[in-house]
């Protein structure tokens, strides 16, 4: 192995141990179709935070009707995590290998469409 292709191998190493540590965590929303949410509950908070959602939906009806709301399962990240993944993102790119940068909201979260969501 040549020095340029140890030390891509080297970057690329340090960005897959990034990307492994920046894991996230899966929250439940209430959010509209186009992912603009008003609660947010986490197993952080709630032993079942899709049922807490479906709740609020329940005791809200008319007012979740009229925004199309639903629960929404959404992968966010810490604002250290996003840093990790930016950081790993652009090792990638020195690498010369494919990468994409994720932004984020100032609440550390990736837009609603570039997050894995489930919507029930």
């Amino acid at each position: 192995m040549t020095a340029p292709e140890e030390h891509s191998a080297r970057l690329l190493n340090l960005a897959i141990a990034l990307e492994e540590d920046a894991t996230g965590k899966d929250v439940w929303r209430v959010a509209n179709p186009e992912g603009a949410y008003c609660v947010e509950h986490s197993y952080d908070d709630s032993c079942n935070p899709k049922r807490d959602c479906c709740d609020w939906i329940a005791a809200h009806a008319a007012y979740a009707a009229a925004r199309q709301y639903s629960t929404q399962k959404v992968r966010v990240f810490t604002h250290n995590e996003q840093l990790m993944r930016d950081t790993a993102s652009e090792l990638r790119l020195l690498a010369g290998a494919p990468g994409e940068l994720v932004p984020r909201d100032d609440d550390g979260a990736a837009p609603a469409h570039t997050l894995s969501t489930e919507i029930k």
